[in-house]
C-alpha cells in the first residue's frame, strides 16, 4: 500500500527508525567520547577521593 506520494509504508518506517537511530546513536557517541568511556558517576567518586587526599595531605 502507498501512500499519497507514491512511497511505500515500508520505506516510511525505514526512515522514520533510521532517523530515531541517528537521535539516539549520535548523543550516546559524543558522551561516551567525552567521558573516554569511564562513568559519569565514577568520575564524580575518584575527583572526591582525590579532594579528600589533598586536603589530608595538607
Amino acid at each position: 500500500m502507498s501512500s499519497e506520494l507514491g512511497v511505500s509504508s515500508f520505506t516510511i518506517n525505514l526512515i522514520l527508525l533510521m532517523a530515531i537511530v541517528v537521535l539516539l546513536a549520535l548523543p550516546t557517541f559524543f558522551l561516551f567520547k567525552s567521558g573516554q568511556g569511564k562513568s559519569a558517576f565514577l568520575k564524580k567518586t575518584d575527583s572526591k577521593k582525590i579532594e579528600v587526599e589533598t586536603i589530608e595531605a595538607a
